[in-house]
């Protein structure tokens, strides 16, 4: 596939856009993927603004890696609805946090999804999967939630995964 210079530059004014319309729309972005796959390039990143809620729904987002889903905040909030993220390397959330609802999953080839102190919320009935997925927690410090259930039918599961907890700037003194 051959890229013109219009082609490119329709691409960049179109993630300009919608950069610029997700600034000046804080509040809920939805993207309904309706069953198709959303195949991220190293040049493409979902950016969610400070106190934003965006939703991928319905599909699944391919080649997830270190910079491709930015938070700008604590206040930005990613929500998986029936969504599958699969990993393209290691990915760590740094800032906001994570709904889950439906069923979910984050897979990958041995890759880590690292949350650094940010919670994930699995929603009534949720389940989150992480297949083939080291799951590494590093909260701040003791004593905080990381993962909460919204109620007794809200699931995680770990298949051939692993789950590690890992406190960072933890002072035992």
């Amino acid at each position: 596939m051959k890229i013109t210079k219009s082609s490119f530059y329709l691409s960049i004014l179109f993630f300009t856009t919608l950069f610029i319309y997700s600034l000046l729309n804080a509040g809920s972005i939805v993207r309904n993927l309706g069953g198709d796959i959303l195949d991220l390039t190293s040049t493409q990143s979902i950016y969610i603004p400070a106190g934003t809620d965006y939703t991928i729904a319905n599909g699944q987002v391919n080649n997830v890696t270190a910079n491709s889903i930015i938070m700008h905040d604590s206040t930005s909030q990613l929500i998986l609805e029936n969504a599958k993220l699969y990993l393209g390397s290691d990915y760590t959330m740094t800032q906001g946090s994570m709904i889950v609802k439906g069923d979910c999953e984050i897979a990958s080839n041995n890759y880590k999804f690292t949350t650094q102190g940010h919670y994930i919320l699995i929603d009534d009935n949720a389940t989150l999967k992480f297949n083939n997925t080291n799951f590494v927690m590093q909260p701040p410090q003791k004593n905080i939630k990381l993962v909460t259930f919204s109620n007794s039918l809200s699931s995680l599961y770990l298949l051939n995964s692993t789950l590690k907890v890992d406190y960072i700037n933890y002072n035992s003194t």
